[in-house]
């Protein structure tokens, strides 16, 4: 008998074999297409929480420009993908914030007064900065955005076009240049904090101007934009509609975009660098009296008050934690820091830049001068030592220290010495100089009935003649008056380096005349400096004749002195 095959056993292997190659085949489905889409999704989600992360970054940059003080922010750099138990992953995607492309920035033709007008003086400057980038390495998602700040445009870069995110560099009459100087990367499938660093700031407000006259401010600012991208940025900043760019375009040689600003207007030029973490501040660069260089520091005669200098970096930004030497020369009055005082302390330079010591006047002086100088011989500040002045409480600006002159010249000479803001002489005018021989023809001229009364009613000679190299004069009898020189013919100013000359006309009660052509040698802050005035024709003291004249100066600055002086033999 024959027996048949049983063939229910084949058939569940066959049919467990196809249940399991159709999940073999699903499973190849999902891991194909369900989980690349499914890691797409989060790769788009962790673009656009990214984005938000960096938005806030750069609020904190911003705020780090404005105020100095930094704040940490949190940025999702890359992200994890959820676990599947029977599905692979790939390695989760990394993202990274760096610096790249270091290049130079420049400003030119720039030219601040006050403090800044030690670095802004014409000049070609140059700077240094990196772009600052952010970028995912997805697997999936292929349209996120390049993220690029550079030094004055923010903006995203997609396949397809860039988008720009932020005001350029110019606004109106503001210029404000933020650079990335430092190397920076952080780079994390995760999280990182990420502390912006005041490496020069908080910006400081410089107005400038145009230094040679109708020439305009360029600016040259490194950058990977084309010049069609630029031109939608600086539409607005055009003159014809109603702002200061005179012209603009790319130069795809050098990657800069070159900027030329409408001359005759005052911009406010703010700059800083910022750095991440740990990064060092920027180097002092010079230091100037401070506040703004515009005069002495004001003590009135036995009395206290405060005497600063304050330092700044190539920013025109304060630089903290500066330490200086603080001396009182010639050694009137004592100057003191805390608790310690003499005429030699200790100073370091505050948060704003600012080193400050108590200077305690005497009773009696005219004019000290503190001396701020660096501790570390090394210091890059560039000029080592800044003075300032300190005077009688109210504005000073150009006193007399001393006169010269001499029988049968027509030379006149007075010694001063420059208390204000640097300054040039602008013009003058002779009011008056007289040979005095006469008492009583002195008294119908309005001054006192003898000799020694006219001196009197001028100035204390006693206190004027200081200059030691300068001729003593003295007062004597006299018996009536004569106009001698009628007219100053010409002015020159000896500021210690260099000496020139300028010829004038000033007739006696004319008016000013004003400089024309070469300016005269500058008068700076504190400098002692010498102007010899040319009469038309001689003038003669000795026996009984005395010489007074009293002459007007315009400065810069909107400052004029009159100065009176008197000449005379010791009568022998």
């Amino acid at each position: 008998m024959r027996l048949g095959g049983d063939e229910r056993g084949a058939s569940e292997v066959v049919g467990a074999i196809l249940v399991f190659g159709l999940l073999v085949m699903l499973l190849s489905i999902i891991q194909l297409q369900a989980v690349p889409n499914a890691n797409a999704g989060v790769e788009y989600e962790h673009s656009q929480a990214a984005q938000g992360d960096l938005d806030r970054l750069d609020e904190s940059i911003d705020r780090t420009v404005e105020t100095g003080n930094s704040e940490g922010v949190g940025v999702q750099l890359g992200t994890q993908y959820p676990t599947r138990l029977v599905t692979f992953n790939p390695p989760p995607p990394e993202g990274s914030l760096r610096t790249e492309n270091r290049r130079a920035l420049r400003i030119d033709n720039a030219s601040a007064s006050g403090p800044a007008g030690v670095l802004l003086d014409g000049r070609e400057l140059q700077y240094h900065s990196h772009s600052l980038v952010y970028e995912a390495d997805y697997n999936e998602y292929d349209n996120a955005a390049r993220r690029v700040r550079e030094v004055g445009i923010g903006y995203n870069e997609f396949r397809d076009g860039t988008v720009v995110r932020t005001q350029p560099f110019i606004d109106g009459a503001t210029v404000e240049l933020v650079t990335f100087n430092r190397s920076f990367e952080a780079q994390s499938s995760g999280s990182k904090l990420i502390e912006p660093t005041d490496v020069s700031g908080p910006a400081t407000t410089v107005p400038v101007e145009n230094a040679a006259a109708n020439e305009s401010i360029r600016i040259e600012v490194p950058t990977a934009l084309d010049n069609e991208t630029w031109s939608e940025a600086l539409d607005d900043e055009l003159i014809e509609n109603g702002g200061h760019v005179e012209s603009f375009g790319v130069n795809d040689t050098t990657d800069r975009l070159v900027v030329h600003l409408e001359p005759g207007v005052t911009y406010d030029l703010r700059m800083a660098d910022v750095g991440f973490g740990d990064a060092d501040s920027e180097e002092p660069l010079y230091m100037v009296p401070s506040p703004g260089s515009e005069g002495p520091a004001s003590v009135d005669v036995g009395r206290e008050g405060s005497v600063s200098v304050e330092v700044r970096d190539k920013y025109n930004n304060p630089v903290e934690g500066v330490d200086l030497t603080a001396e009182l020369a010639p050694g009137n009055g004592t100057i003191a820091n805390g608790t310690t005082s003499g005429t030699v302390v200790n100073v370091s330079t505050n948060a704003s830049g600012i080193a400050t010591v108590r200077y305690d006047a005497p009773n009696g002086f005219d004019a000290e001068v503190v001396r701020f100088s660096p501790v570390d011989d090394d210091s890059t500040l560039q000029p080592r030592d800044a003075l300032v002045l300190t005077g009688f409480a109210g504005d000073q600006s150009v006193v007399m220290r001393g006169a010269g002159g001499g029988a049968d010249t027509n030379q006149l000479t007075l010694r001063v010495q420059n208390l204000g803001e640097k300054r040039e002489v602008l013009g003058v005018e002779l009011d008056s100089a007289k040979e005095v021989t006469a008492t009583e023809v002195a008294a119908r001229s309005g001054l006192s009935g003898t000799l020694a009364g006219i001196g009197d009613d001028l100035f204390d000679l006693g206190e004027l003649v200081i200059g030691s190299d300068l001729p003593e004069v003295n007062q004597v009898g006299a018996s009536n008056i004569s106009y001698a020189p009628g007219e100053i013919t010409g002015l020159a100013v000896n500021n210690g380096s260099s000496t020139d000359s300028t010829t004038l006309t000033a007739p006696q009660g004319a008016g000013p005349d004003f400089v024309t052509g070469d300016r005269l040698p500058t008068l700076g802050v504190g400098e002692v400096a010498d102007l010899r005035f040319t009469f038309n024709e001689n003038y003669e003291v000795g026996g009984s004749k005395l010489f007074v004249a009293e002459i007007t100066v315009y400065y810069t600055g909107g400052q004029s002195e009159t100065y009176q002086v008197q000449f005379a033999d010791d009568g022998s």
